[in-house]
């Protein structure tokens, strides 16, 4: 087991770090992807500062083996308030990855890790159309104030 993964603290069951010569699957990005097991409730977390906003969260899933996903399943987790892509408030999140599924001794499970990789997080920004209506908000708080 390695668990130095640049960024991310590993639980204290550690990871496994695969290659394509390992498990014949290609990573998605870099040399190296994750394997999280669910027979050891493997999870590796990050600490992410937001700023108030909409994110996108992308990331790469594979089961380890072609037995029936269910056997090799990923859970995630965003803490601290996130309801869909938006952010309440700006502030440090936890970001999560478990391995989930049955244990790994069950009846034709094998090995059932979760394969997990290129991860990212990037700011959708706001529609054109949301800023124009925005500044024609702000534009029309003003006239009325200088009404008054």
């Amino acid at each position: 087991y390695d668990d130095e993964v640049v960024g991310w603290t590993p639980n204290r069951n550690g990871i496994e770090i695969q290659t394509e010569d390992t498990l014949g699957l290609k990573p998605q990005h870099g040399d190296n992807y994750v394997e999280l097991e669910p027979v050891r409730n493997t999870r590796i977390s990050q600490e992410i500062q937001f700023d108030a906003g909409f994110y996108k969260l992308s990331f790469w899933f594979s089961p380890r083996t072609l037995v029936p996903l269910s056997t090799s399943d990923l859970i995630y987790e965003i803490s601290g308030g996130i309801i869909a892509e938006t952010i309440a408030s700006a502030g440090e999140y936890t970001l999560s990855f478990f391995g989930a599924g049955r244990d790994r001794t069950a009846p034709g499970c094998g090995h059932c890790g979760a394969l997990l990789d290129n991860v990212s997080i990037a700011a959708v920004p706001l529609p054109a159309s949301s800023l124009l209506l925005l500044a024609g908000l702000g534009g029309l708080a003003t006239l009325r104030r200088k009404a008054k």
